[in-house]
C-alpha cells in the first residue's frame, strides 16, 4: 500500500512540473510582456504610468495611493524567482468584429523575505491594453508550498474527510457488485443510480475551512480537486443516496425471501 502511495506522490510531482511549464506557454507573449512590464514599472517607481494604465472604473485616488505604497514596499527587494500561478481568458462579445478580451493572470514573485502574488486582469480592446483589476497578496511561504497536500499539523477533521473521500468509491464499487449478484431487474439503471450522491460537504485542505451545499448532486459521491495548479485542495463528499436505497431495498427483499422460505 505504501509503495502505491509513493508512486501516486511521484506522479503528482511529475504532473506539477509539466503543468508549470504549460502555464508559462499558455500566456500569450504580448500579455506576458505587458504584465511583467507593468510590475517592473511599479518597482521602478513610475507611478504615473502605472496609474494611467488603469481603466476608468478602477482609477481613483485610493488606487494611486496603493501603487505608491506597493512601490515603497518593494524598494531594496531582490527578485529570486517568478512563476505563473494561473491564467484564464474570457471574451465580451461586442457589435464590432474585434471583441474585448480579458486576461486574468497570477504571478508569484519570490523575494528573500517573502512572496508576493500579483493578481492582474488585463483588458485587451482591439490590441489596446489596460489594467482592469489589480490585487496583491503577501505571504511568508510560496503558495505552492502552502497548498501542498500533506498531513503535517492536520486535525481530526482532515483525516475524517480523507477517509470519507476514499470510502465513497469503495462503497459504489461494492454496491455495483451487489447489484450484479442480485435478482433485481433493470440492473443497469441501479448501477447508474448507485453513482449519484446528494448534499455536499467540503473541506479546504490548507485552511481547514468547512462548507456544505444542501442542493447538490454529485457523481461518484466524492471529489478531490483544486481550482488551479497552486490553489488549495478541496475535499468533498456527499451521501451516496443511490447506494443507500439499493441496500435498503436489497435487505428488505432478502428478509422477505427468508421469511417465506421458513413458512
Amino acid at each position: 500500500m505504501l509503495k502505491y502511495l509513493y508512486i501516486l506522490v511521484f506522479s503528482f510531482a511529475m504532473l506539477h512540473c509539466s503543468t508549470e511549464k504549460y502555464l508559462e506557454k499558455l500566456v500569450p507573449n504580448d500579455i506576458s510582456v505587458y504584465t511583467q512590464q507593468y510590475i517592473s514599472k511599479i518597482i521602478d517607481g513610475d507611478i504615473e504610468y502605472c496609474y494611467n494604465q488603469l481603466t476608468s472604473d478602477i482609477k481613483n485616488p485610493e488606487a494611486k495611493n496603493s501603487i505608491i505604497k506597493l512601490n515603497s514596499y518593494l524598494q531594496d527587494k531582490t527578485l529570486i524567482n517568478k512563476l505563473v500561478l494561473s491564467y484564464r481568458r474570457s471574451w465580451t462579445a461586442g457589435s464590432k468584429k474585434a471583441d474585448i478580451t480579458y486576461h486574468q493572470i497570477q504571478y508569484e514573485y519570490e523575494y528573500k523575505s517573502d512572496f508576493i502574488i500579483y493578481s492582474i486582469v488585463i483588458k485587451d480592446d482591439n490590441k489596446v491594453k489596460s489594467i482592469n483589476g489589480f490585487r496583491i497578496n503577501i505571504s511568508k511561504v510560496s503558495l505552492s508550498k502552502a497548498n501542498e497536500f500533506d498531513f503535517n499539523n492536520k486535525k481530526a477533521i482532515h483525516y475524517f474527510f480523507f477517509l470519507m473521500t476514499i470510502m465513497q468509491p469503495l462503497i459504489i464499487l461494492i454496491t455495483i457488485v451487489g447489484i450484479l449478484k442480485s435478482n433485481f431487474t433493470k440492473k443497469w439503471l441501479w448501477i447508474v443510480f448507485s453513482f449519484i450522491g446528494i448534499l455536499s460537504f467540503n473541506l479546504n485542505w490548507s485552511t481547514g475551512d468547512l462548507s456544505y451545499q444542501l442542493f447538490s448532486i454529485k457523481i461518484f459521491s466524492a471529489s478531490f480537486l483544486k481550482s488551479n495548479l497552486y490553489g488549495p485542495w478541496i475535499m468533498s463528499f456527499g451521501i451516496p443516496i443511490g447506494s443507500v436505497i439499493f441496500w435498503l431495498k436489497y435487505f428488505r427483499v432478502r428478509k422477505i425471501d427468508i421469511d417465506n422460505s421458513e413458512m
